[in-house]
């Protein structure tokens, strides 16, 4: 199975993320560093399906705001949560 993944630099959008997450469920790092068409819907089916995920990298990543920040707060529980 595939855990790691880094799509950095890539024109990536959310519906592709939502291909990944069905196709990866036991990812447990994802970079998106410069990913600039991902946004609350593209992560939001990674936070659903990616039960495993304990790193994600979304540096520059410019899309993403409030929405996509709660879609990650509402999908973890408080002991998923790292500061």
């Amino acid at each position: 199975a595939i855990v790691k993944v880094d799509l950095s630099d890539t024109l990536l959008g959310d519906s592709a993320l939502g291909l990944i997450a069905g196709a990866c469920p036991q990812l447990t790092a994802l970079t998106l560093r410069r990913c600039r068409r991902i946004g609350a819907s593209g992560l939001g089916s990674i936070f659903r399906r990616c039960h495993r995920l304990t790193s994600l990298d979304v540096t520059d990543s410019q899309q993403l705001n409030d929405a996509a920040i709660s879609a990650l707060v509402a999908a973890c529980t408080p002991t998923d949560l790292r500061q």
